[in-house]
């Protein structure tokens, strides 16, 4: 079942902002169990929103940047299992959030998953 969400990336950006990253929480959760409920074959990610959030916070912010490298990976094999070429960035996205700031790549991941929703939706698969 195809569950991801397309999302302004600019409003992403301003409401975790506004909300002081409350909502970049509720974002975090929400693509995880987006991606988790889209993706065919499982890949022992992490599967739960709310289970992403308490490893986030029992390692004080570092699984975050695991979970950037492995949603871009995620994100990739979505594209190729539903026909929409995506790459894979997973090692740069780590990077720019390890020496830049984890918003980008997360940024970024919405805009892939934005672009995948777009194909489909012009496609009338969804």
């Amino acid at each position: 079942m195809f569950s991801l969400k397309k999302r302004s990336q600019f409003v992403v950006v301003i409401l975790s902002m506004v909300t002081f990253g409350i909502y970049g929480l509720i974002w975090f959760a929400s693509v995880t169990n987006e991606i988790e409920a889209t993706i065919q074959q499982k890949t022992g990610a992490c599967r739960s929103g709310g289970m992403a959030i308490l490893f986030s916070i029992l390692t004080c912010g570092i699984y975050n940047y695991y979970w950037i490298q492995k949603q871009a990976e995620r994100i990739h094999q979505i594209g190729n299992e539903v026909g929409v070429p995506v790459p894979n960035n997973a090692s740069s996205w780590f990077l720019l959030a390890w020496f830049v700031t984890p918003l980008i790549p997360e940024i970024l991941l919405q805009g892939e998953i934005n672009k995948i929703v777009d194909a489909l939706t012009a496609q009338g698969r969804i």
